[in-house]
């Protein structure tokens, strides 16, 4: 049982490091490609398309999405890897130490995949809305830092702070919707590790001969009954890293954008 142990918790250690170097080497390989085509695709993009296209969003996929996908997707994607090993190694080693548990977390995985499924489909679009709603408060605040004196002229600062107001409510409203739904989907990830935590309990209080029939004997099932305890902090936060992920990979989306089809072209430079 202890060679077990070790062999888990070695694996793991390993596992995390890799996870941090690929990270960061390969999260700054990442940025670096995508800053270089993005910024050629709008250094190559006619007047038209400028003048089609609101400077808000553009600003906005080249500030706050370039940000999101740069700092926040990579370390995340980190963390949630880190969380996935460390809860894999506990659940191994219930299993291991009680083979019962196998039906505990049967019975509750298809329930988490299906809330996975459901709450990270809305908080995607959600999202989606959110860095959408960015564009017309970045856009109205570029025109009017460049034609400030003319407001000022005619009289329209009012006019200005109240469509601010406006455009800035609207995007409190979907970014406050997003961080609701990652709340929502961290509590029901506890609630479905608490699932786990009290199946468990319920095993071995309703059949004592689980502890006897156990490998590695009454202290080895204190030993997973204490990682069901531990369980729902772990789900809680595979939930809540998952979706922040998923949310960061629609400023993704966006960025990729530029580089469809439907962006319009110079031709190449002689």
């Amino acid at each position: 049982g202890a060679l077990i142990y070790a062999a888990f918790s070695m694996s793991h250690t390993i596992l995390m490091v890799m996870t941090n170097v690929a990270s960061g080497f390969l999260g700054s390989h990442a940025s670096r490609n995508l800053h270089k085509q993005c910024l050629g695709v709008i250094l190559r993009a006619p007047l038209s398309w400028f003048q089609e296209t609101p400077s808000g969003r553009t600003i906005s996929r080249m500030s706050a999405d370039i940000s999101a996908v740069d700092l926040r997707l990579p370390s995340i994607l980190d963390h949630a890897c880190q969380m996935v090993l460390i809860l894999i190694v506990n659940i191994v080693s219930m299993c291991v130490i009680i083979p019962q548990m196998v039906f505990v977390l049967v019975s509750v995985v298809p329930v988490f995949a299906w809330l996975d499924v459901v709450i990270n489909r809305s908080s995607r679009e959600v999202k989606r809305i959110a860095n959408n709603g960015l564009s017309p408060v970045m856009t109205l605040l570029k025109e009017a830092a460049g034609a400030r004196l003319l407001l000022r002229v005619t009289g329209q600062e009012r006019w200005l702070h109240d469509q601010l107001l406006v455009f800035t409510d609207e995007y409190n409203k979907a970014q406050f919707a997003s961080n609701s739904m990652l709340s929502c989907l961290r509590f029901l990830g506890s609630i479905v590790g608490a699932l786990v935590t009290a199946g468990a309990s319920v095993l071995l209080w309703a059949f004592p001969e689980v502890l006897e029939s156990s490998s590695a004997g009454r202290a080895g099932a204190g030993l997973a009954l204490t990682y069901a305890f531990v369980f729902p902090y772990f789900l809680a936060f595979i939930s809540l890293f998952a979706s922040m992920a998923r949310m960061f990979l629609a400023s993704l989306e966006r960025l990729l954008e530029l580089q469809s089809d439907e962006m319009p072209s110079e031709r190449a430079w002689q």
